[in-house]
């Protein structure tokens, strides 16, 4: 099953640049459909289009979350949102509740939910089912909307816990738009593989971004 995780709204060709080399190293496909908007398969099954406004649009605010912070989820299947992320959320642009999707890799993720409103209103739809709409069925029957309570904790449901790669102690990682909720041991497993490459992830960058800039003098 391959489950597109809808359209994320960029500012600028650069952060293409720096996004597309970054899933790149990752392993996934990057083919690019327009001058503004690429898609990324990976490897596990799972793709991601990301979409950015051309020249002379008028910028999309983004829900920009960064960071990992360790929790753990009690035994009532309360998950407290870490102060720093929420801080980095405003409630009237993004949205004060979250909305839990299971992502491709089967980790569950959380979006503001005005923000994921707004990806939603970006869909095309047609009165007709279509192949497109019969793959990502499951991404809306199984997203639910989770509200935080005073302390910033919210109840993951017992259904999208069983159908997830969880446990009981988790790092919430902020990615771009939204949180995802990792295994502790997963994540750190996952930086430590990481690591020996990531400098080179970032020359590559670097590298495509200064090419992008002189290409643009010439244009």
């Amino acid at each position: 099953m391959r489950h597109n995780m809808l359209g994320i709204e960029y500012v600028a060709t650069h952060q293409i640049v720096l996004v597309s080399t970054l899933f790149a190293s990752l392993g996934a496909a990057v083919q690019n459909d327009s001058a503004n908007f690429f898609v990324a398969t990976f490897p596990f099954g799972g793709y991601l289009s990301l979409q950015f406004p051309i020249s002379g649009e008028k910028d999309r605010t983004v829900a920009l979350l960064i960071g990992e912070f360790e929790q753990t989820i009690d035994g009532k299947h309360r998950l407290a949102i870490s102060s720093a992320l929420r801080e980095q959320i405003s409630p009237a642009e993004d949205g004060k509740h979250f909305i839990l999707v299971l992502g491709p890799d089967r980790r569950l993720w959380l979006y503001p939910d005005v923000y994921y409103r707004r990806l939603l209103a970006t869909l095309k739809r047609s009165p007709l089912p279509d192949r497109q709409t019969r793959r990502i069925d499951l991404l809306f029957a199984m997203a639910r909307v989770l509200k935080p309570d005073a302390q910033g904790r919210v109840v993951l449901p017992e259904k999208s816990m069983a159908r997830a790669v969880i446990s009981e102690k988790v790092t919430l990682v902020g990615v771009f738009d939204h949180i995802e909720i990792w295994p502790t041991d997963q994540w750190e497993r996952h930086v430590e593989e990481a690591l020996p490459s990531y400098g080179e992830v970032l020359y590559e960058a670097s590298e495509r971004m200064e090419a992008l800039d002189k290409s643009e003098l010439t244009t």
